[in-house]
C-alpha cells in the first residue's frame, strides 16, 4: 500500500492504521457519512481508510487531530494502547468541546425544518379549506 505521498507501508502497518481509524470514527460517529462531514472529506475516502485501501493525507490527519484529539502517532499505536488513548478523559473532553457548536447548528437546522414543515402544512390546510368552502349562489 502507498500513502498519498507515494511512500510504501507494510500491510501490517496499513491494517493497524485502518483498524484504529475504524475504531475512532465509530467511537465518535454513528456513520461514515457523519465522519466525512466533520472531517471535510467524502464518504468514499472514509470507506477506503477503514478498509485499509488508502491512507489519509496530511490535511485529513490534521482534521482528525483537530476534531477528535488523536494525533497521527496515536493512530499507529497497538490495540491496547489505542483503546487507552481513546478512553483518555482529557482527549474525550477535548472531542466533546469540539461538538457544542455543531450540536447547536444541528438543533437550529432541525428547528428551521420543523418551522418550514408547519408553514407548509398551514398553507396546504388553508388551500384545502378554501377549496372546500361552498360558493354562494347568485340570485
Amino acid at each position: 500500500m502507498r500513502t498519498e505521498a507515494g511512500t510504501r507501508i507494510s500491510r501490517a502497518e496499513a491494517g493497524i492504521l485502518a483498524t484504529n481509524l475504524r475504531r475512532l470514527i465509530f467511537f465518535h460517529e454513528n456513520s461514515a457519512r457523519e465522519a466525512a462531514r466533520r472531517l471535510g472529506v467524502n464518504e468514499h475516502a472514509i470507506s477506503a481508510w477503514i478498509r485499509g485501501k488508502r491512507e489519509p493525507g496530511a490535511q485529513a490527519l490534521r482534521a482528525i487531530d483537530h476534531q477528535y484529539g488523536i494525533s497521527p502517532r496515536d493512530l499507529d499505536l497497538g490495540e491496547v494502547e489505542f483503546a487507552q488513548r481513546l478512553a483518555d478523559p482529557e482527549r474525550m473532553a477535548y472531542a466533546r468541546r469540539r461538538r457544542p457548536v455543531e450540536g447547536k447548528l444541528r438543533t437550529l437546522e432541525k428547528a428551521i425544518a420543523i418551522r418550514d414543515e408547519r408553514v407548509r402544512r398551514r398553507r396546504l390546510g388553508e388551500a384545502e379549506a378554501g377549496a372546500r368552502q361552498p360558493t354562494e349562489k347568485k340570485k
